[in-house]
């Protein structure tokens, strides 16, 4: 009983599993004839979609193969020949291209003109519009093309027309009546100063004065006595001597006023002159000028070993040069000479008056030195100047110059332009020399032709825009 059951049991096993496999295989062939079916759908209408494409491309095919028959038989003529061509011609392209535009070629031969200059001329211009445009003209003529040294240097006080001032005497400052940069005149008072030594020596000349007056009456009264037999001779001896020295002394303390920059008439006015006047000391002007330096206040102890004002006659002035030694023989003294600074602003003609035999260990040059006129005070001393030395020249008159202001560059070449009855003409010139103002010209151009010296750039001006003028005219 028992085996029968489990018999039942492993049938009924077996059956569920069959049953189970049975289902499972029939939906899997459901789903791969569905998929099939899908994909023969999509198959069909792609082939629906490919076929109406190659209708329509049928279509148009066949109307444009009609236009097209012509045409492949021209295009298969062209490409034989181009074929042949390539093989015996590699550059039969660009000689095509050339030749397919003969016109261009011509039309632009047909301009005349040369890619190096400018032809034509500018038109004669009225006086006004000659005058606005600053155009002048000259006659071409013979010349020196002189050679230019420059040189460089610094304005520098006269030396000779300083004058220091230092007191004469020891002291104490109570007033000071001018200030730095202020104009003197000669004998204007610039400080007080009170000394004491100064008193000594007024009142030692003071005290020679009387001594000198009693010993004198005195003298000649004993020489009176002595020659009457009165009194012996050596007591007119004695008098004599003492007159003697009272006389020396009162002539040293003069000396010692002189040397104290007193004039005879003050000394001589001294006696008169109240004591107040015994201890000060006026500090003076000696010449014109203007006060460059100043060294003193009120109050201040003064000794005489530094200067307390410095004073500067600046109508003349110095200009120191630095001349390099391969220019030391074209530079000499005595010789005429352009100066000028502040960029041109101040100029002015001088002569070298001082060349320096000795070259200057520093800067290895030698030193030229001009004195400068400055009689309406522009220069400043420490100003740098710049100097043109035009030396000597002891050639001959043969050379066509011109203004530099009047060459003119033009597509490359050096031009002038000359002036006729028709107008203004560019001529192609060769320059030779040149210095600062002018250049050499050794051909192109002969004496007597009336040339344009100023304004020709609005000259180049006029002809470079008229020739754009014509390029645009032209369609280039």
């Amino acid at each position: 009983m028992k085996r029968k059951l489990i018999f039942l049991i492993i049938v009924m096993a077996a059956a569920f599993i069959g049953l189970q496999y049975t289902s499972n295989q029939s939906i899997a062939e459901t789903a791969d004839e569905h998929d099939i079916h899908s994909e023969e759908n999509i198959l069909s209408d792609d082939h629906d979609h490919d076929a109406h494409d190659d209708h329509d491309d049928y279509d148009e095919h066949e109307t444009h193969e009609v236009d097209m028959h012509d045409e492949h038989d021209e295009h298969d003529h062209v490409n034989e020949e181009s074929h042949e061509g390539h093989d015996h011609e590699p550059d039969i392209h660009d000689q095509e291209t050339h030749d397919a535009h003969p016109d261009a070629h011509d039309s632009h031969d047909a301009h005349g003109h040369s890619d190096n200059e400018f032809d034509g001329s500018i038109e004669l211009m009225s006086k006004p519009q000659t005058n606005e445009a600053g155009i002048t003209t000259d006659t071409i003529r013979t010349g020196i093309i002189s050679k230019q040294i420059k040189l460089t240097g610094e304005v520098t006080f006269n030396q000779d027309r300083i004058v220091h001032l230092v007191p004469r005497i020891s002291g104490v400052v109570v007033s000071v009546y001018k200030k730095l940069g202020d104009p003197v005149k000669q004998g204007d008072v610039l400080a007080v100063i009170h000394s004491r030594e100064l008193t000594d020596i007024k009142s030692e000349y003071l005290a020679a004065i009387e001594r000198i007056a009693n010993s004198k009456i005195n003298f000649e009264r004993e020489s009176s006595l002595w020659q009457k037999k009165i009194i012996p001779e050596r007591q007119y001896l004695e008098s004599k001597q003492n007159y003697t020295e009272t006389r020396i002394a009162l002539q040293s303390a003069e000396r010692k006023l002189h040397a104290l920059g007193f004039s005879e008439q003050y000394i001589a006015d001294l006696p008169n002159q109240p004591h107040e006047s015994l201890v000060q000391y006026n500090l003076t002007a000696p010449s014109d000028g203007v006060i460059i330096e100043k060294h003193i206040v009120q109050g201040e102890l003064v000794t005489t070993e530094s200067p307390l004002f410095i004073v500067s006659d600046i109508s003349s002035l110095w200009i120191d040069l630095q001349v390099y030694p391969k220019d030391l023989e074209s530079v000499t003294a005595g010789q005429k000479i352009f100066i000028s600074a502040l960029e041109g602003k101040l100029t002015a003609q001088g002569i070298i008056s001082f060349l320096s035999p000795v070259i200057s260990q520093e800067t290895r040059t030698a030193l030229a030195r001009v004195e400068l006129s400055n009689t309406n005070n522009m220069w400043r001393a420490g100003l740098f100047a710049t100097a043109i030395v035009t030396p000597e020249h002891n050639g001959e008159n043969n050379t066509l110059v011109v203004p530099k202001s009047a060459i003119q560059t033009i597509n490359g070449n050096l031009c002038v332009f000359i002036v006729t009855s028709k107008g203004y003409f560019p001529v192609t010139v060769e320059t030779g020399q040149s210095n600062n103002t002018h250049m050499e010209i050794l051909s192109g151009v002969s004496a007597g032709q009336t040339y344009v010296s100023n304004g020709s750039f609005e000259l180049k001006a006029k002809l470079v825009t008229s020739q754009l003028d014509g390029h645009a005219g032209h369609g280039h």
